[in-house]
């Protein structure tokens, strides 16, 4: 029976609860959506599995298995630096084989530089394998470009887990007091997105102004308050003033009743896939909330911002539309999910498992059928 190492994030955060919301936020890789494709990975391969961090020793990897396994996300990034990595990968001996790499820019097509060590990581694990899943054929153009030409792709490995039993989901009318919003903000104080009238800054207003259900994946001012680590009124005066921006209201207290009442926030991925039935239609900028929903038998919808969220889109047919350009009211809402084509993402799905599985043979892991 083979011994993989998986590099992940951890699973048992419902467990024991850390004893800071730093600890917590990083246990999470600073996104719940990791989640999905570190458990879609997990799940997927067979033998003996052990997870290790992103500090591992090379040494005992050598020593004690057969492979490392790296469920990835959008690594390739002018912004994202894996000198770290690189140096250990160097050093293995047994295969590394990556899952769901994918390229992130501002948009689809210019070209970027990565760092120098994050291009060594890249050909360190392009010399361990016999092919590395990509998440699109934009990302495929990059590691092109680096001269790394052993690569499938696969799309994202979430693509093809299922998060609960489910039927394909039939449109009907919809109920537009049963969406769930999700949109993209990291650090409240991040200047570009304050200032700006993007998609992502719209989508929070909207929910906050019009009572709709919420999803946060990275938010650490929300998600803080959401755990009970941090109240929002503990937090710096100039990150409540920015958050009162992001939500177009003047008081705090109106966004901490928002939270209580419309935020919702997940680790454990069955009460997540569970909480999608009470929905008609799920919609954001979100790529893994939008997974979950399609996942879990429930409408969902893409709006891509950038070109990570695009091509993987495009590869697997997820219902999508450019988040610039759609119409971000409740009217805007309803024709997105009367347009939608949910039926294309089911089928597509069906396709590119078969590539996904040809993958995981090419590179000769053990995976349960």
């Amino acid at each position: 029976m083979p011994r993989y190492a998986i590099m992940s994030i951890a699973f048992d955060l419902m467990e024991k609860r850390c004893p800071t919301f730093d600890g917590f936020y990083q246990r999470i890789g600073c996104n719940s959506g990791n989640l999905l494709f570190s458990v879609a990975v997990w799940e997927k391969l067979a033998g003996e599995k052990t997870r290790v961090n992103f500090v591992f020793d090379p040494d005992k990897l050598n020593a004690e298995y057969d492979a490392l396994i790296m469920p990835a996300a959008n690594w390739v990034s002018p912004r994202v630096d894996f000198t770290d990595l690189a140096n250990r990968v160097e050093k293995l001996k047994i295969p590394v084989i990556i899952v769901g790499l994918g390229a992130q820019n501002e948009n689809y097509k210019d070209k970027f530089t990565i760092p120098s060590g994050t291009e060594r990581f890249l050909k360190a694990i392009s010399e361990r394998c016999q092919a590395m899943s990509l998440r699109g054929p934009y990302t495929q153009d990059v590691l092109n470009e680096l001269g790394i030409s052993n690569t499938i792709v696969t799309g994202c490995p979430s693509l093809y887990h299922e998060f609960r039993p489910f039927e394909r989901p039939v449109k009907k009318e919809i109920n537009l007091e049963k969406i769930l919003l999700h949109s993209t903000r990291y650090e409240a104080t991040y200047m570009p997105f304050i200032e700006g009238s993007s998609a992502n800054l719209k989508l929070f207003q909207l929910a906050h102004s019009k009572k709709i259900d919420l999803l946060y994946q990275s938010e650490p001012e929300e998600i803080a308050e959401f755990q009970k680590y941090i109240r929002l009124s503990e937090q710096s005066k100039a990150k409540q003033i920015y958050l009162c921006k992001t939500y177009a209201t003047m008081s705090l207290k109106s966004i901490e009743n928002f939270i209580e009442e419309h935020g919702k926030f997940f680790v454990n991925l069955d009460q997540w896939s569970g909480a999608m039935i009470d929905y008609d239609f799920v919609i954001g900028t979100r790529l893994h909330g939008t997974i979950m929903a399609l996942n879990s038998g429930t409408p969902g919808m893409l709006l891509y911002h950038d070109s990570r969220t695009r091509e993987l889109a495009e590869f697997s047919a997820i219902p999508s539309m450019d988040a610039e350009k759609t119409d971000l009211s409740m009217n805007g809402l309803k024709e997105a999910y009367e347009n939608a084509d949910f039926d294309a993402y089911y089928e597509k799905r069906d396709e590119n498992y078969a590539i996904y599985t040809e993958f995981l043979k090419t590179n000769s892991v053990d995976f349960v059928k």
